[in-house]
């Protein structure tokens, strides 16, 4: 019924729902009634709009079976917010108002489409909080530790200095990307010659560029660039191959085998 506060040793009461009141009349004149900063709109006005949109919870989260399923929606970045973590989805799941059915068996988390009733992903609960539990991705060879990942993307960068330069670099900027970045370097620089490799690896380390991405699109950039000078030099070639002037164009005269045949014999 009463709220004490006792600050320096001198004791007041005050009445708890007068105090409340007066916090209600003061989120009626700030937080209530001012506009948003970020969505322009008093949120007391949104709120009377959405209100009527709104539905009776039949039972509490408490009360809900640990394998019953709950719906949730997906985010941009495909994972789904489950008890203040981000469990992750497979790519290309997300959808403007795609939702997924979730259930706890456990402590194994399933996360099934509702459309199919396919598990899209099993996550095995975490109990930490604002934590990212990723997916095993199947594309990425796991058999391979890192560091005969790196002596294979050498090997294919022509065990250069550029390249041990470029694999140190890539490996101390993106650590948690580490297989798929060997794995990309090794993928691309398959067919590819030996000169148009250096030339790409010394395009990435001069501009300061450490990225499988942007090493392949080097690759590619200096490839199309390598053509077209190509083709420039045989139009040009071809250019300046000399034509026999018209005047000097004639036929020579065909003879018959028989009078080679006769000058022969004497």
């Amino acid at each position: 019924k009463y709220l004490k506060y006792n600050f320096a040793k001198n004791r007041t009461f005050v009445d708890i729902d007068k105090f409340n009141e007066d916090c209600l009349l003061w989120l009626d004149r700030t937080g209530n009634a001012n506009i948003h900063g970020t969505t322009k709109k008093i949120p007391k006005e949104v709120f009377s709009l959405e209100k009527k949109y709104l539905l009776p919870v039949s039972q509490t989260f408490r009360n809900v079976p640990s394998n019953s399923i709950l719906t949730y929606t997906v985010r941009k970045d495909n994972t789904i917010s489950y008890k203040q973590n981000r469990y992750q989805v497979p790519k290309g799941t997300y959808e403007p108002g795609k939702t997924v059915g979730v259930r706890n068996l456990d402590g194994i988390i399933q996360i099934i489409d509702k459309d199919t009733g396919k598990i899209l992903a099993e996550h095995k609960e975490c109990i930490l909080k604002g934590k990212l539990i990723q997916i095993d991705h199947p594309e990425r060879d796991k058999t391979l530790k890192i560091d005969k990942l790196y002596e294979k993307a050498l090997n294919v960068l022509n065990n250069t200095n550029e390249a041990k330069i470029f694999l140190d670099r890539i490996r101390i900027e993106k650590p948690r990307y580490i297989r798929d970045q060997y794995s990309l370097i090794c993928n691309t620089c398959k067919n590819v010659e030996k000169k148009l490799i250096e030339e790409s690896l010394k395009y990435c380390i001069e501009r300061e560029i450490f990225s499988a991405v942007s090493f392949r699109d080097a690759i590619e950039f200096l490839g199309e660039k390598y053509k077209e000078l190509d083709n420039q030099k045989l139009e040009t070639a071809n250019k300046n191959i000399p034509s026999i002037p018209q005047r000097y164009d004639i036929k020579t005269q065909i003879r018959d085998t028989s009078e080679y045949v006769k000058a022969l014999e004497g």
